[in-house]
């Protein structure tokens, strides 16, 4: 596909961790123009939140910004809170940022593809004069822990965006089941890594960085939020029976949780660097990925587990639905005791061999491939 214009709304923050809208929006970008809107928060979480900083009071007035060759980036003023609760809510402010959008940015393309990423984004339908609607669905929304949320509602608003929709697409099999009854044309489309950004961990040249560098322990490595979904009763009994390993956790972090991490065997560095993940994977002897089970994360297809395999590193992870296929090369474990034990044994067990056959693994299974997908996804439905 090329020469198109994309509009992606709703998309994570462009400060936040990169996540698969950021991802698709740089490949996207590559052979067609992308206008990538960002979620802003609302008036109350610009007080609270680094990824959608007090700025964004006033950012939205700056219009569009380039954030790369044919890759444009919008923030919307923070709207109103409780658009989850109210839809009426929701309504007004995407009102208020489409009036916005025409002060500040003006362009309005022809017949562009619309991209959305969130239920919210249902106030955005119809404004671009889309020529075609795909909502891509990457999490069960109810299934957040948010009090200003009513999952009775944003279902309602979910089917409605899906029926609005000429392709649903969805990251794994659970969400896919779930979605798909009401769509039009759905499709299965897995999250991914940036393969050869996360491989470079194979290297073993890396200097340690500066956070890591006197830790002599075997490093039992973690990147990414650092909140409710995971499981952090599993997480503690690590920690604490395990003096003679290091926990490294790093990533930004809901409010409270860091009660969990205060030990001694333990380094949190916060967020890092995207470009510097490498270079700790490198130095993990082994990688987590301790989820909680509930409605949210059974229909989670982690981007993790491909990024960690990518650099070879052994996985220790929960025995979520969309992990049963990497059980070959992830060791699955259900709680506490359990967890541990495959820690010590992944480490035990690894080897130069199992590091290549890792990588090997998810070669094929990187976000250019998933682009890939996308297009033969709107393909088949134009030769519908």
């Amino acid at each position: 596909m090329h020469g198109e214009t994309i509009i992606i709304v709703e998309g994570g923050s462009l400060r936040g961790i990169k996540q698969r809208h950021r991802q698709l929006a740089e490949r996207f970008a590559r052979d067609n123009r992308v206008i990538y809107i960002e979620e802003p928060g609302n008036i109350i979480t610009v007080f609270i939140s680094k990824e959608k900083p007090l700025s964004n009071l006033w950012a939205w007035a700056g219009g569009l910004r380039r954030i790369a060759n044919n890759f444009l980036g919008w923030t919307p003023p923070p709207g109103l809170p409780f658009g989850y609760i109210y839809p009426g809510i929701n309504a007004w402010n995407h009102f208020w940022y489409r009036l916005c959008y025409r002060i500040v940015c003006r362009e309005m393309p022809q017949k562009p593809i619309l991209i959305i990423n969130n239920v919210l984004g249902l106030g955005w339908l119809g404004f671009f004069g889309e020529k075609l609607r795909i909502y891509d669905c990457c999490d069960e929304v109810t299934g957040f822990r948010i009090p200003s949320l009513r999952p009775d509602v944003v279902r309602r608003m979910e089917k409605e965006l899906i029926e609005a929709c000429d392709i649903v697409i969805c990251s794994s099999q659970k969400l896919y089941e779930s979605k798909s009854p009401l769509a039009k044309h759905s499709v299965l489309i897995r999250n991914a890594a940036e393969v050869a950004h996360f491989r470079r961990a194979l290297d073993a040249t890396f200097p340690k960085p500066v956070a890591i560098e006197g830790i002599e322990k075997p490093i039992v490595g973690f990147w990414g939020y650092l909140a409710d979904w995971l499981d952090w009763d599993i997480i503690e009994h690590c920690i604490r029976n395990a003096p003679d390993l290091h926990f490294l956790l790093i990533g930004p972090t809901t409010k409270g949780l860091t009660k969990h991490i205060d030990a001694d065997n333990v380094t949190y560095t916060g967020a890092i660097s995207y470009e510097m993940l490498p270079q700790y994977l490198a130095h993990f002897s082994c990688a987590i990925l301790p989820f909680a089970r509930n409605e949210l994360t059974e229909g989670v297809n982690p981007v993790k587990a491909y990024e960690y395999l990518a650099g070879g590193c052994p996985v220790v992870a929960t025995p979520l639905p969309e992990l049963q296929m990497f059980r070959e090369n992830i060791y699955l474990a259900t709680d506490g005791p359990s967890f541990l034990q495959a820690i010590r044994r992944a480490i035990k067990e690894d080897t130069p061999e199992k590091h290549r056959a890792r990588a090997d693994f998810v070669a094929g299974q990187d976000w250019d491939a998933r682009v890939g997908e996308i297009y033969q996804a709107i393909e088949d439905l134009a030769r519908r």
